[in-house]
């Protein structure tokens, strides 16, 4: 089971801005935009996998994913579709910018607490528990 699909980036993110990063050959070519999608999604879940493997949780996580987990796994996709897109983004001196880079350094910090259990994570049982988050001080 992904803990993410299409919409949980498009929603954070834009359909508009989730195409424009996956359309890499700027064809507008809807299956080709799909599976660049759908890689960055596998490829975002692998790395939520690797780098909580050996912490307090086991991978990969039962189903439903907690919405933390939702969440970083959506900006890791999004972020990787953005870098591999290549995008230029420059600032007012023309100066390259990383537009997620933010988001990218938000998403590794959450998974290092998680996996150093300064960030726990109570992972519900069933779907009908409630997804509990308790920081550690």
């Amino acid at each position: 089971m992904a803990y993410i699909d299409r919409a949980d980036i498009e929603g954070r993110f834009g359909i508009e801005n989730v195409r424009l990063w996956a359309d890499v050959d700027n064809d507008q070519n809807p299956t080709n935009v799909a599976a660049r999608i759908a890689l960055s999604i596998t490829v975002a879940q692998a790395e939520v996998d690797d780098r909580l493997r050996g912490g307090p949780i086991a991978v990969p996580l039962a189903e439903p994913p907690p919405i933390m987990i939702v969440n970083v796994c959506a900006s890791l996709a999004a972020v990787w579709l953005y870098e591999n897109r290549g995008s230029k983004d420059v600032d007012p001196d023309g100066r390259p910018v990383h537009k997620l880079k933010a988001v990218s350094t938000r998403a590794h910090a959450e998974l290092r607490s998680i996996h150093t259990k300064r960030l726990v994570l109570d992972l519900p049982h069933s779907r009908s528990s409630p997804e509990v988050y308790k920081a550690d001080g």
